[in-house]
């Protein structure tokens, strides 16, 4: 990556650090995650083929979507972003699996903010599950992707549910997930 790009991103880190702090603290980090995604925005203007700036952009995108939730508001166009960038940062690079995890929980989100608007959720969760195997396919004992996986069988499931689809299969596939995941690490709560 081009040095000027690598900068941006590490302004960017920045910010981001400052955005969990804020959250830890009880206030609004919308605004620093504002300004990390306006630094990772120069990076990949700086260097387009650095997925590193977009993997960092579309997590900054997802955490902005949580935020504007938590606030009240419609955060569907920040997941969406964030499925894009993460989306642009696996064709650069398919062989993070954190990238693919990222992805899976922005669309996981995606869906339940659909679901919360009368959208069906569905196409997204099971969106959600595809990227999250992805992560497993290049670590089959990655606690955070099974977890995560697990988490979207159980958002897919009660979708399935509430239109009038059987969900045992969604669930009982979650379970496998959890209990996998507590297999590689028994202290595993929740990953996402």
């Amino acid at each position: 990556a081009a040095p000027v790009a690598r900068a941006w991103i590490t302004s960017g880190v920045v910010w981001d650090a400052a955005a969990v702090e804020a959250e830890a603290q009880g206030a609004d980090p919308r605004d620093a995650l504002a300004r990390a995604i306006a630094d990772y925005d120069r990076a990949h203007a700086a260097d387009s083929k650095d997925p590193i700036a977009l993997e960092n952009r579309g997590v900054a995108c997802k955490n902005l979507g949580r935020a504007e939730n938590a606030a009240g508001l419609d955060p569907r166009g920040s997941y969406t972003r964030a499925v894009n960038d993460l989306g642009a940062a696996l064709e650069l690079d398919s062989t993070r699996k954190e990238t693919f995890t990222a992805r899976g929980i922005a669309f996981r989100r995606l869906g339940e903010a659909e679901d919360a608007r009368g959208v069906d959720p569905r196409p997204r969760y099971q969106a959600a599950i595809q990227h999250f195997a992805g992560a497993l396919f290049l670590d089959p004992r990655d606690g955070i992707a099974l977890e995560n996986r697990g988490n979207a069988w159980v958002s897919l499931g009660y979708a399935q549910d509430a239109r009038g689809t059987d969900p045992h299969e969604s669930w009982e596939r979650a379970l496998a997930d959890f209990r996998a995941a507590l297999a590689v690490n028994p202290e595993s709560v929740n990953a996402d």
